[in-house]
């Protein structure tokens, strides 16, 4: 969703016009918000507007659940709150689509959603569940983008303009070159090339920097600065924008991470000791319960769905366990 749309749904709300399912969208949204899971950047001040747009909804929400006690605002203060909401977003707006005389336009792909976008400077963007891409609305003498999340990107050759991705205090800069970049890990960002040539570099004045070519990785930990490059398949890293998931004596945890990201569920486990089984597959567009019912087979354990999008992983009972051969 983009911000201009997610707008104009708050607006909605705050008037109370939104339908259930769209209620259901903005208060999702609010929820991330306070789990600080959303990609946007939203200082304090800015926080505290939104969740009271969200709290006046609510209060009038509550009032109409009473149609036995007249509680009714007198006019004067139903406008006060119209003219209240309508300035909180008002607010946003600017601070978000208004830096200076630039205007910026943010992508977002949430839960069980991947987006591909395609800049103006003819650059692809693949992105990732449960991330955000934010770029001008024009592009001056660098074409500078900040992401969170993953994305997978296709930049078109611009030997006058290079193309800039900032993640946190990381910053990696190319002409023309095809790379992913995986910033899910608070404090971790993994940059892989695919083609062409990638500088990775920390921001900071004493931070490092280091020059990728093909199937060449770095990670990169913010607390100390460090970077680790190695030598690596790259494709297996932007496999997902063709829909396939490749773990790699992966734990079931890291694979669930994945999977909550992919198919917008929540997934637990009934003890530790599942949660660091390590496995390895591949999977080629396949549904949840498909992932589900191979790592049963394969890990010997069980899953249950305990509510609508939340599964718990559960050991496997005797009576379920195969017989041996």
């Amino acid at each position: 969703m983009k911000k201009q749309e997610f707008i104009k749904l708050a607006e909605k709300y705050a008037d109370g016009h939104c339908t259930p399912e769209e209620e259901q969208v903005v208060e999702a949204f609010f929820n991330k918000l306070q789990e600080r899971e959303l990609g946007w950047e939203w200082n304090e001040v800015e926080k505290r507007r939104l969740r009271m747009l969200y709290k006046i909804r609510k209060g009038i929400a509550a009032g109409e659940s009473k149609p036995k006690e007249d509680h009714s605002l007198p006019w004067y203060r139903i406008a006060g709150i119209a003219a209240s909401a309508a300035l909180l977003v008002g607010t946003v707006l600017f601070c978000y689509f208004n830096f200076g005389n630039e205007k910026y336009t943010e992508e977002i792909a949430m839960r069980g959603e991947r987006r591909e976008i395609t800049l103006k400077d003819g650059s692809t963007v693949y992105l990732n569940a449960e991330s955000s891409l934010r770029f001008p609305e024009h592009f001056s003498d660098t074409r500078e983008v900040v992401l969170r999340g993953e994305a997978f990107f296709e930049v078109a050759r611009d030997p006058d303009r290079p193309f800039v991705v900032k993640t946190g205090k990381l910053e990696t800069r190319v002409l023309g070159t095809s790379f992913n970049i995986n910033a899910y890990s608070e404090g971790e960002v993994r940059v892989s090339v695919n083609t062409g040539k990638v500088r990775v570099a920390d921001t900071r004045p004493s931070g490092g920097k280091v020059v990728l070519t093909k199937n060449e990785q770095v990670r990169y930990r913010e607390d100390s600065g460090e970077f680790v490059v190695s030598g690596t398949d790259s494709d297996k890293y932007n496999a997902w924008t063709d829909d396939i998931i490749i773990m790699e004596d992966d734990t079931l945890r890291e694979v669930a991470d994945v999977l909550e990201k992919w198919f917008d569920v929540e997934i637990t486990f009934a003890s530790e000791a599942l949660e660091k089984k390590t496995i390895t597959g591949k999977y080629t567009g396949s549904s949840l319960r498909d992932i589900l019912e191979s790592i049963k087979f394969l890990k010997q354990v069980d899953y249950r769905f305990v509510d609508q999008g939340k599964i718990e992983i559960t050991e496997m009972s005797n009576k379920q366990k195969p017989k041996p051969m």
